[in-house]
C-alpha cells in the first residue's frame, strides 16, 4: 500500500469530463468608457498620436576627464602641462561636436587648475633661482 495521498479534486488529468473554467467577466462599471455625446476627437480616425523622440545623451569627452585628472596629479609640473594641453584640445573638440560631446566644464576646470599649477611651478623655479643666486639655501630662507 502507498502512503501518497490522491491529488486534489480538479487536478488536470483527474476528471476527463471536467469543463475548463469560464472566462472571467469584468466587474460592472469597469468596461470601456463611452465618449460623451457630441465629442469628436481632434485627430482623424485611425490616427495615433506621435510622441517626440528623446535626444541622445551627449558622451563626456575622454580628454576632458584626462585634463581634470592630470591637473590634480601634479608631478613636477608634468601633470599641469598635460592638463592644459588636454583641456584646450578637449574644449576645441566639444565646441566642434555640435552638442554630441559633453564635459566642457570638466575641460575648463582641468585647464584652469593646470594653469594654476604651471604658475606655481614657474614661481617655485624663480624662488629657487633667486635663493641660490644670492648664495643662500632654501632652508635658510624658510622654504624647506
Amino acid at each position: 500500500m502507498s502512503d501518497v495521498p490522491p491529488p486534489p479534486p480538479g487536478w488536470p488529468g483527474q476528471d476527463p469530463n471536467r469543463q475548463p473554467p469560464a472566462e472571467p467577466q469584468p466587474a460592472p462599471g469597469w468596461g470601456l468608457v463611452d465618449q460623451p455625446p457630441g465629442y469628436q476627437s481632434p485627430y482623424p480616425p485611425g490616427y495615433q498620436q506621435q510622441y517626440p523622440a528623446y535626444a541622445p545623451t551627449p558622451q563626456t569627452s575622454g580628454l576632458a576627464i584626462a585634463s581634470l585628472v592630470c591637473s590634480l596629479v601634479w608631478f613636477c609640473g608634468i601633470g599641469s602641462l598635460l592638463a592644459v594641453i588636454f583641456g584646450l584640445i578637449s574644449i576645441k573638440q566639444i565646441n566642434a561636436s555640435q552638442g554630441r560631446m559633453g564635459g566642457k566644464g570638466l575641460a575648463i576646470a582641468g585647464t584652469v587648475v593646470g594653469a594654476i599649477g604651471l604658475v606655481l611651478l614657474v614661481g617655485w623655479i624663480v624662488v629657487v633661482f633667486v635663493a641660490t643666486r644670492r648664495g643662500g639655501t632654501l632652508t635658510m630662507m624658510g622654504f624647506l
